[in-house]
């Protein structure tokens, strides 16, 4: 799931009132306010997604979100891109206190340590017959009731969370307001350089 700062639709509402303009400053100003625009995205990810799901912005920065500025010097070219995972969210995350694997062979069922889990802000709970272990690495394990086919827990994706929450709408519109803000100071600040 990806978010896309496009300036050919806001270009014209940035520049309609200075039609005096160079044209070749204009290109430069664009990529500037994109890249800002999408920094401005992610920064704005970071606040909204934690609120809907436990992850530190840290987290979220470095796993789950990836930025791709605008590269080149053509205008119509010129495309920055948010992009949020796609993929399940390791339920390990989301487990409340320590996350290292702990033997239980030979302990009752009963007896055996609670897995508590915090998905969303504030709604902890417990859950039953799962354990962490190590394979290639360190997972959440959930065992059936009589059988022995553990099956690996994740949560949502931040893709999907960011869609079905309806995040992506003020996440892009925080893009767009960037961008708006950030071309005209761009524009002036380039102009002001040729007198």
């Amino acid at each position: 799931m990806s978010i896309k700062i496009d300036i050919t639709n806001d270009l014209a509402k940035a520049a309609a009132e200075v039609d005096y303009l160079n044209h070749d400053i204009i290109p430069k100003a664009a990529k500037t306010a994109i890249n800002r625009a999408v920094m401005s995205m992610r920064k704005e990810s970071t606040k909204l997604i934690p609120k809907e799901i436990r992850l530190k912005p840290t987290n979220l920065k470095e796993r789950y979100i990836k930025l791709r500025k605008a590269q080149g010097s053509v205008i119509a070219g010129l495309v920055g891109v948010i992009s949020y995972l796609d993929e399940p969210t390791p339920l390990l995350e989301f487990v409340r206190g320590s996350k290292d694997p702990i033997k239980m062979k030979g302990i009752k069922i009963k007896d055996r340590k609670k897995l508590r889990i915090e998905i969303r802000p504030g709604k902890k709970f417990v859950l039953r017959r799962a354990f962490i272990q190590k394979v290639s690495s360190k997972q959440v394990f959930k065992r059936p009731k009589g059988g022995d086919n553990f099956k690996k827990q994740s949560a949502p994706s931040v893709g999907y969370i960011v869609m079905h929450r309806k995040l992506h709408e003020l996440i892009a519109e925080e893009g767009q307001r960037s961008f708006q803000k950030n071309f005209r100071h761009e524009l002036a600040f380039r102009l002001s350089q040729r007198k």
